[in-house]
């Protein structure tokens, strides 16, 4: 079939790593996959669809109980277990006006499997292994991505939108059903504009959009002996407000090249 292409890909994973010096390397094999297919239906206008599975070695965990301004990271070893995932996603492709425009929309689904989260805080004065107290759970995003873009003249630019959801479950938070995961955006809109005012000159306008990130609010407030106890109910029930923001800058070109 000329006007279908298929594109297979398989890569080969090893990984060996060790949580500390008095515990054995642990090792690691595993296989990534990916396929590739697009239909042509015309020379401006192709369907598209795509499947991977990955696995994943280094881990990020969030403490919930301490705000500090960093992210930590722990490679996968005997005590830590790999993530992988699977992800699917279909969609079209269009040009027209002679390839000066291009339009494009994708739909998207992920599966994520043993997603980490640390449901304490690091900064614990106890004897047990922090590696004790990690929980491993189910992830899943889905959602849809459009885009539109023009590819020459003398204003150029894009304009995209994608709307989604990502969730994670876990055994001991929130009776294992599903809660938005820390960031979760379900919109996210960016605009990147460049207008060429003659060969020297040129303006360019980038603006972005997005949905605030989630976070876990108290839902009471009470003392007991004078100290603040603060109870909490749902996993990140409440969002940040959303992030809005523009970019203007002006270039000028000392040389054509």
């Amino acid at each position: 079939m000329e006007h279908l292409t298929i594109k297979p890909g398989l890569r080969y994973n090893y990984f060996a790593s060790k949580l500390s010096s008095q515990t054995k390397s642990k090792q690691f094999n595993s296989i990534d996959a990916r396929l590739y297919a697009q239909y042509r239906i015309s020379d401006v206008f192709y369907l598209r669809g795509n499947y991977s599975h990955n696995n994943q070695y280094i881990n990020k965990l969030t403490p919930s109980s301490v705000g500090l301004p960093s992210d930590f990271w722990i490679t996968a070893s005997s005590e830590v277990r790999p993530q992988s995932g699977d992800e699917f996603s279909a969609g079209a492709y269009h040009i027209f006006k002679d390839g000066m425009f291009e339009i494009s929309g994708d739909i998207f689904y992920r599966q994520m499997h043993d997603v980490t989260q640390f449901d304490y805080n690091f900064i614990e004065n106890e004897n047990t292994s922090f590696v004790d107290k990690i929980l491993y759970g189910d992830g899943r995003a889905y959602g849809l991505e459009l885009m539109l873009k023009k590819n020459y003249g003398r204003l150029t630019g894009w304009i995209s939108y994608a709307a989604g959801k990502s969730e994670r479950k876990f055994d001991e938070i929130n009776g294992r059903s599903y809660f938005p995961a820390k960031f979760d955006r379900r919109h996210d809109l960016s605009a990147t504009f460049n207008y060429k005012i003659n060969p020297r000159w040129d303006l360019s306008v980038t603006q972005i959009y997005a949905t605030g990130n989630t976070y876990t609010q108290p839902t009471s407030w009470y003392f007991i002996n004078g100290l603040p106890v603060k109870e909490y109910t749902k996993y990140n029930n409440a969002r940040l407000p959303d992030y809005n923001r523009t970019d203007i800058g002006v270039n000028y070109w000392f040389k054509k090249d």
